[in-house]
């Protein structure tokens, strides 16, 4: 079962050097807590997010499925709505993966030709 990671539950109250699970509001650059690279048995942190995807060039459908493919492990679930009457693809993606996994998918697509990608993060993390 996931558990939420809290600041107490990573530091001590009176250690403000210690690092933190979770990111101060105000600091988009604070790290987050991450498995140790060399301890392959530790839980990972985990986030739940939604990757909002806009599709104007339809060539590039098959490189776009290629890489939800890829990341089929920390898909949650998926739903596109083919909007005909403008040439568009709208799709949404739900993942629960490390934050490194979601921003390299979304940076992925991004560079796909004629697909933008917008991603929102929950602010809890998990372990499991």
């Amino acid at each position: 079962m996931s558990q939420h990671v809290d600041d107490a539950a990573t530091r001590g109250a009176g250690d403000k050097n210690a690092p933190s699970a979770t990111r101060d509001a105000g600091d988009k650059n604070a790290p987050l807590a991450t498995r140790d690279a060399g301890d392959k048995n530790a839980p990972s942190a985990t986030r739940v997010a939604v990757i909002s995807i806009i599709v104007e060039d339809s060539s590039s459908v098959g490189r776009l499925n290629a890489l939800l493919s890829e990341y089929a492990a920390f898909i949650i679930g998926r739903m596109g709505i083919p909007y005909r009457a403008r040439g568009i693809n709208v799709i949404t993606v739900a993942l629960d993966a490390p934050q490194d996994e979601i921003a390299s998918l979304a940076g992925k697509i991004g560079s796909l030709s004629g697909v933008s990608a917008k991603t929102a993060y929950s602010n809890a993390i998990f372990t499991d």
